[in-house]
């Protein structure tokens, strides 16, 4: 896995956009790659002790670029969380992990750290991150929070699992990969309707 995963780093580099563009548009293009790269890799994750687990096609771009990953937002939550120190963090959209595992090493060992992420794909690898990296302070929430509380159509992203949705007209795969969407139903749930069973409120 990690030599496919250094090819495709090299290949990135050195491929025109447009050629880029053109190949992630192609079905034939992206089952070759998804033969080639599912499964689960992992790779170590910036400033910490831990490893991020990801799949190799899905969340290709993660496991190329974790060490770039919207740096600057993270260069300000750090001097936020060191400003602040909050007990209680929401890491809504939690996807695999990556904010996640950020905020646990720049966080304090007993700041509680809130998951939410509706994505079943998504949800495997965000529970696999907490056990593999022995992580005592997340609980997992498999909802999407929204305005309100009840149900609703989930538009999932089965090619790189970032741009899941719970809105019909943003659909990112079908504009830049010619890719459909899956879609199912789940529960969503708001903030304020979250905190009185129990849950820690988000402090800073």
């Amino acid at each position: 896995m990690i030599p496919l995963l250094f090819v495709s780093r090299i290949a990135r580099r050195i491929l025109p956009v447009e050629l880029s563009v053109r190949l992630r548009r192609s079905a034939s293009i992206r089952r070759i790659a998804a033969a080639l790269l599912s499964g689960t890799a992992h790779c170590p994750f910036p400033d910490s002790e831990f490893q991020l687990f990801f799949d190799g096609y899905r969340n290709i771009g993660f496991g190329l670029n974790v060490s770039r990953f919207e740096q600057q937002e993270q260069r300000l939550v750090r001097q936020l969380l060191i400003h602040n120190r909050p007990k209680v963090l929401w890491d809504i959209g939690a996807n695999i992990g990556i904010w996640s595992l950020f905020l646990t090493s720049a966080c304090t060992a007993d700041a509680e750290i809130l998951c939410f992420e509706p994505d079943p794909e998504n949800l495997k690898l965000l529970q696999l991150n907490m056990e593999r990296n022995k992580i005592a302070n997340w609980t997992i929430h498999p909802l999407a929070v929204s305005n309100e509380v009840g149900s609703a159509t989930f538009f999932s992203d089965p090619v790189c699992g970032a741009t899941g949705s719970l809105e019909a007209g943003h659909d990112f795969i079908g504009k830049h990969y010619h890719a459909q969407r899956k879609e199912f139903q789940l529960r969503i749930t708001t903030v304020d309707a979250e905190v009185p069973p129990g849950l820690g409120h988000p402090n800073s």
